[in-house]
C-alpha cells in the first residue's frame, strides 16, 4: 500500500523526517522544528526544536526572518514556534486538508490514538463511511464500532 496523506497530532517533527512530502502532511498541532515569520509567513524547518523565549501565549523564539524584501533588506519579522496550545484554534489549511483527505480515503490507519481529542478524532469516522478504518493501540476507542479492524498492540 501507499500512504497518500498523513494526519498528525504530534508536534515532534517525525512526520516531516519520515520522507513523506510536506504537502502530504497535516500537522494539526504544529511542528516543534518549524518557525514561521509573524510578518511574511515564511517557514523555517530547523534540525532542532524551536523553543519560545517565555512561557505563555507568545510563541516568539528570539530569532528573526532573513527573507529579502523587494528593497533588498531582510524582512526581520519575529519568528514564532508553530506549535499550538490548548485553547488555541487549529491551523485552518492543515485542518481542511485533513478533513478532505479523510473523506476521500479508502483506508484510514490510526496509530496509538485514544481518538478522544477533537476535531482530529472525528476524521477516521469520515473515512469509515466509505472505506476501511483500522485502529492500532492498546485501549478501546469511541470509534471501535465503525472500525474494520482493531489491533490491540503498541504502535511505537
Amino acid at each position: 500500500g501507499i500512504c497518500k496523506y498523513l494526519i498528525s497530532q504530534n508536534c515532534d517533527g517525525l512526520p516531516r523526517r519520515s520522507g513523506i512530502a510536506p504537502e502530504n502532511i497535516s500537522e494539526l498541532h504544529g511542528n516543534g522544528n518549524i518557525e514561521y515569520c509573524e510578518d511574511c509567513g515564511k517557514q523555517y524547518l530547523r534540525d532542532f526544536h524551536c523553543y519560545r523565549l517565555k512561557k505563555g501565549r507568545d510563541h516568539y523564539t528570539g530569532r528573526h526572518c532573513v527573507r529579502p524584501l523587494d528593497n533588498g533588506k531582510p524582512c526581520n519579522g519575529r519568528l514564532l514556534n508553530s506549535t499550538i496550545d490548548f485553547g488555541q484554534s487549529l491551523p485552518v489549511k492543515p485542518l481542511e486538508l485533513a478533513e478532505q483527505h479523510s473523506r476521500k480515503a479508502d483506508l484510514h490507519l490510526v496509530l496509538g490514538s485514544s481518538l478522544t481529542v477533537r476535531p482530529a478524532c472525528n476524521m477516521p469516522k469520515k473515512t469509515a463511511k466509505n472505506g476501511d478504518l483500522v485502529i492500532v493501540n492498546l485501549q478501546k476507542t469511541p470509534l471501535d464500532y465503525c472500525a474494520t479492524e482493531h489491533i490491540f498492540q503498541r504502535s511505537e
